[in-house]
């Protein structure tokens, strides 16, 4: 009761919650109940930050030692965790494709085969390869990857070991680049070619059975160039630097509001969601996307979806 008479006052300072539990994480969870999300969107008008109870220094000690010995099975743990990835392209005069195997750390295995509709180098296909490895790990919300290729020169360049001359190959060195850096870990090898015979195939011939196939009509470097000029000013930018790390963006002006406002709104891998009245997960698009979904939703692919 007091706290609701004190309003006023709680609202125009910063408030800080000294707490050993999670209250953080679960307010923020999406999946919680109605009353949690009420409070949640009560407190969000609040400028409220949790700071952890101060410990006994045997405690910082003992958690000193702990987070060492974890931090040293770090590289075991991804290892253990990630995807392997073998990417191969293939150019010709008749047809050129790329191929893709995913093998999860079980070793069940996921293919693709995609055919290009435009005249590509043997580099280039390897890189629209790569790019599409990565592009179906993203989908599957793999965090930890290790691509396999027989290309020396991707390898090389990707690695920094050789140098990248050609406008081209920097353009996908750069694309490549950019979503490398939306994984927690990402390493790539260069294997022999007779290890790479089952992507080979894919990229040269497609598939026979137990796959997806995709059709490709334009080079990746240009599509990925103008979605990102897209993505620059999308209004999801201030919803998504604020959830991931509690900033507010620079066009937001009533604070208060705009918190409000984010309490709807959870970032789950990267990804934008908005709860509905329903308590249903609605994914955000940005304004580039929209065309996209609309037609989708017209063509009937979605089904009968009422909400759309």
């Amino acid at each position: 009761m007091s706290a609701r008479r004190l309003r006023p006052y709680f609202q125009a300072h910063s408030i800080q919650v000294v707490t050993d539990q999670p209250l953080k994480n679960v307010l923020e969870k999406p999946e919680h109940s109605d009353r949690l999300a009420k409070w949640a969107i009560e407190l969000s008008e609040f400028e409220i930050s949790y700071v952890p109870r101060t410990v006994i220094k045997a405690q910082v000690l003992a958690d000193f030692l702990i987070d060492t010995t974890e931090s040293s099975s770090e590289q075991a743990a991804r290892s253990l965790l990630a995807w392997t990835i073998y990417v191969d392209g293939a150019s010709g005069r008749n047809s050129s494709g790329a191929g893709v195997v995913l093998i999860n750390p079980n070793g069940v295995k996921l293919k693709q085969a995609i055919k290009f509709y435009f005249p590509v180098t043997n580099n280039q296909a390897e890189y629209e390869a790569l790019l599409a490895g990565l592009r179906l790990a993203r989908e599957l919300v793999i965090d930890h990857v290790h691509i396999k290729t027989d290309s020396l020169v991707m390898a090389s360049q990707v690695l920094g070991n050789f140098e990248t001359r050609e406008p081209v190959l920097k353009k996908y060195l750069a694309l490549v680049k950019v979503k490398i850096g939306r994984f927690k870990s990402f390493t790539i090898e260069h294997i022999l070619r007779a290890e790479n015979e089952e992507v080979g195939v894919l990229a040269k011939y497609g598939l026979s059975s137990g796959g997806t196939t995709s059709e490709l009509f334009h080079p990746t470097v240009e599509e990925e160039g103008l979605m990102q000029i897209d993505q620059c000013s999308s209004w999801m930018d201030p919803f998504i630097l604020y959830l991931s790390t509690e900033n507010l963006h620079q066009s937001v002006k009533d604070k208060k509001r705009f918190r409000l406002k984010a309490a709807h709104y959870y970032l789950i891998s990267d990804i934008l969601y908005r709860k509905t009245f329903l308590s249903t997960m609605a994914r955000c698009v940005s304004e580039s996307e929209i065309p996209t979904v609309l037609r989708e939703v017209h063509s009937g692919e979605c089904g009968s979806h009422s909400g759309a």
